[in-house]
C-alpha cells in the first residue's frame, strides 16, 4: 500500500495508516531514512484534536530509535521547515492536514535543508517503514522529548530582517482559520504596528478551516468592507496558503498575488531569469499578463513541492499556485502565507497604492469538471478523447487552452478549459466531459 500522497501522508485521523501503532513505526523509520549527523528532530503541528495523539506516537517512535525530539508546539508548516534548517536538525515533521476538515490529519516531512521530499525519496522512505519489524526492540539509546521554547523571538527577528517597514497606517483583517497561525500571525503583524481585526483565532480542535480561512474567505472579504480595512488576509489551517481581499472586499487569489509580486520583483531587478514557476491550472490571464511584462512561465504539475523543485533546479526565486501556495525562496524554502502577505504589504507600502490598483491580471473564465472514470489508460491511447480535445483547442485558437489529467488519488479525470467567453468555455468543457464519460466511465 502507498502511504504518501500529493502532500505527505494524509487520511482520516485514527484510520490506517494514521493509527498509533503505524505512526510509531513511521517515527522509528525516521532515523534510517534521514542520514545526517544531527540527532535532533523538530516536530510541530496544527490545532486538530488528533494532532496531539499523532505527535505523541511519532515522538515515541523517534525517541525509541535514539533521536531527540524538539517540540515547539502549534506552529505553521513553513515555520517548522525554517526551524529545521536554522537548527540543522536531522529533519522536520509537521502533523497537519493543511486545508482539510478537522477529522482528517497528515504527516509531512522536511529535509535538514527545509525542503519537502521528492516522490523518489518518499518511495525509499516507504520501503524503510514497511521493512521495520514492529516487534523489534528499540535503540540502546533512548532519545529525549523536549519543548522548544525560544523559537519565537528568533523567528520574529528573521521576519523583521526580511521586511523593514511600518504598517501603522494600515488596517488589516486577519483570518487565522482557527489553525496553526492563530497565535503567531497577530504577533508578526503587531511588530509592524498594524491596526488588526482578528477573525477565527479561537481553535477548539474541531473548527479548523470550518467556513473560514483561505478555503472559505467570504467572511474575511465581508469583514474588510465592514471595518473599512486596507486589506484582508486569510490563511489555511497550517499557514502555507494565503488568500487576500482588497480594500473593496474583492478576493485576490493566488494567481493575482503572484502577478503583483512578479511585476514588482521584475521592475526592481529581483526576479531571477525573468521567470516564474506556475502549475498547469494557473490562469491563462496570469500567463499572458506576465508575458506582456517580459516574464516567462514554467509550468509544472499540481503540488507546491513540484513548484519548489523546479525553482531549485532552474535557479528561480518565485513560484506558486492559484490556491495561494506561494514560494519566495529569497526568504524561505516553502510556501508561507504570512511571508507572502508581508511581501504584498511591502509592495503596497513602497508603491503607495491600494491593493486593487496593484492587481493588473485579467483572469480568463475557467471551468473544471471532475469526470468519474472506471479505468485509467494512457490518455494518448484514448483516440476519441484526444480528438475532441484537439477539436476544442483548434476552436479556441490562442484565446484559451485545454488541460486534462487523471487525479492521483481518486477515480477521476479532471477536465479544465479556459477561454475569453464563459459560455463557450462551459460548452467546450461539457463536450469533452461527455466523450470522457462515454469512453472511460
Amino acid at each position: 500500500m502507498k502511504l504518501f500522497g500529493t502532500d505527505g501522508i494524509r487520511c482520516k485521523a485514527n484510520t490506517y495508516p494514521l493509527v498509533p501503532k503505524m505512526v510509531v513505526t513511521i517515527g522509528r523509520a525516521v532515523k534510517g531514512f534521514f542520514k545526517v549527523e544531527s540527532n535532533e528532530v523538530v516536530l510541530g503541528g496544527d490545532t486538530r484534536v488528533s494532532t496531539g495523539m499523532l505527535s505523541s506516537a511519532l515522538s515515541a517512535g523517534i525517541s525509541s530509535a535514539g533521536l531527540d525530539v524538539l517540540v515547539p508546539g502549534v506552529l505553521p508548516t513553513p515555520v517548522i521547515a525554517w526551524l529545521t534548517r536554522e537548527l540543522g536538525a536531522r529533519c522536520g515533521i509537521v502533523v497537519s492536514a493543511s486545508h482539510n476538515p478537522w477529522y482528517d490529519n497528515g504527516i509531512k516531512f522536511f529535509t535538514t535543508e527545509g525542503y519537502k521530499l521528492t516522490e523518489e525519496e518518499e518511495e525509499k522512505f516507504e520501503q524503510i517503514i514497511f521493512a521495520l519489524d514492529t516487534q523489534q526492540e528499540g535503540n540502546e539509546r533512548v532519545g529525549s522529548i523536549n519543548n522548544l521554547l525560544d523559537w519565537e523571538k528568533v523567528y520574529l527577528e528573521h521576519i523583521k530582517d526580511s521586511f523593514n517597514m511600518e504598517l501603522s497606517k494600515f488596517k488589516i483583517v486577519l483570518d487565522m482559520a482557527n489553525g496553526a497561525t492563530f497565535e503567531l500571525a497577530p504577533k508578526v503583524f503587531q511588530t509592524y504596528k498594524a491596526d488588526l481585526v482578528l477573525l477565527n483565532n479561537t481553535p477548539n480542535g474541531f473548527n479548523i478551516n470550518k467556513g473560514c480561512g483561505a478555503t472559505d474567505p467570504s467572511a474575511m472579504c465581508e469583514a474588510v468592507k465592514k471595518h473599512q480595512a486596507d486589506i484582508g488576509i486569510a490563511f489555511d489551517g497550517d499557514g502555507d496558503r494565503v488568500m487576500l481581499a482588497d480594500e473593496k472586499g474583492a478576493l485576490v487569489d493566488g494567481d493575482a498575488i503572484i502577478g503583483i509580486i512578479a511585476k514588482y520583483m521584475h521592475q526592481n531587478n529581483q526576479l531571477h531569469k525573468a521567470k516564474v514557476v506556475l502549475n498547469n491550472y494557473s490562469n491563462l490571464g496570469l500567463i499572458k499578463g506576465l508575458e506582456q511584462l517580459g516574464i516567462g512561465a514554467v509550468l509544472v504539475p499540481t503540488g507546491d513541492r513540484f513548484i519548489a523543485q523546479a525553482m531549485r533546479e532552474q535557479g528561480l526565486n518565485l513560484g506558486g499556485e492559484k490556491s495561494g501556495h506561494i514560494i519566495l525562496s529569497d526568504y524561505e524554502t516553502t510556501g508561507n502565507g504570512i511571508l507572502t502577505a508581508l511581501k504584498v504589504l511591502e509592495i503596497m507600502h513602497s508603491a503607495n497604492k491600494k491593493l486593487s490598483a496593484l492587481n493588473f491580471i485579467t483572469q480568463y473564465p475557467q471551468v473544471l469538471i471532475n469526470v468519474e472514470v472506471s479505468k485509467k489508460p494512457p490518455l494518448e491511447s484514448v483516440r476519441r478523447v484526444m480528438a475532441v480535445v484537439q477539436e476544442v483547442e483548434s476552436e479556441l485558437k490562442q484565446d484559451g487552452r485545454v488541460f486534462i489529467r487523471y487525479s492521483g488519488t481518486q477515480p477521476v479525470l479532471r477536465v479544465m478549459v479556459e477561454g475569453n467567453s464563459k459560455s463557450k468555455v462551459e460548452e467546450y468543457a461539457n463536450r469533452i466531459a461527455k466523450v470522457v464519460k462515454e469512453e472511460l466511465g
